[in-house]
Formats: C-alpha cells, sequence, structure tokens
C-alpha cells in the first residue's frame, strides 16, 4: 500500500549533498589537521615519540570525525558548520606550520 509521495525541492537535495561532503572531506581534512598538529605538539614536548603521536591521534581522529558529521547533519545552518569545519582546518594548519 502506497501513501502519499513526499517530493524534495533541488535546494533540499543540494544541501543534503554539501553536508554529506562537508561530512566527509571536510571532516578529514579537519581531523587529520588535528592529529598532525597534536603529534607534532607532543613530539616537541618529547611526551611521546612522533610516530606514537601519529598512531594515537590517527585513532582519536575517527572518534572526532564521527562526532563532526553528527554536527554537521544536526545544525540547523550550513553555513555556521561550514566556516566551523573550514575555520577549524584552517587554524589548525596554521599553527601546524608554527610548530613543526
Amino acid at each position: 500500500m502506497a501513501g502519499p509521495q513526499t517530493t524534495f525541492t533541488a535546494g533540499y537535495r543540494w544541501n543534503i549533498a554539501a553536508r554529506f561532503l562537508l561530512a566527509f572531506l571536510g571532516g578529514f581534512v579537519c581531523v587529520s589537521t588535528f592529529g598532525a598538529l597534536a603529534a607534532a605538539l607532543f613530539a616537541n614536548a618529547q611526551w611521546m615519540p612522533l610516530p606514537q603521536g601519529v598512531h594515537v591521534f590517527t585513532l582519536f581522529g575517527f572518534v572526532a570525525w564521527c562526532g563532526i558529521a553528527m554536527w554537521v547533519f544536526f545544525h540547523e545552518h550550513l553555513r555556521h558548520v561550514a566556516l566551523g569545519v573550514v575555520g577549524s582546518a584552517a587554524l589548525f594548519y596554521a599553527l601546524f606550520l608554527l610548530v613543526r
């Protein structure tokens, strides 16, 4: 038994596609730059060797990536989320360039 069919506008579909790309690619770039920054900071402070820091923060990155993906789809305004993810990644990368 078929119920009423729901139609979605093109704007809604583009919004979902943009959120998917932001969650997948933006989240990956954000957690990767954070992991590189954190591993470099820990190596410079001599708290752990660089390869071990990369391993630890790669594992942490998977958890953070899931959190970013949930946030991207939970938040109402795509622009706020995009600025948060891209801005964070840019900040982490700039700090990484200073630390390494």
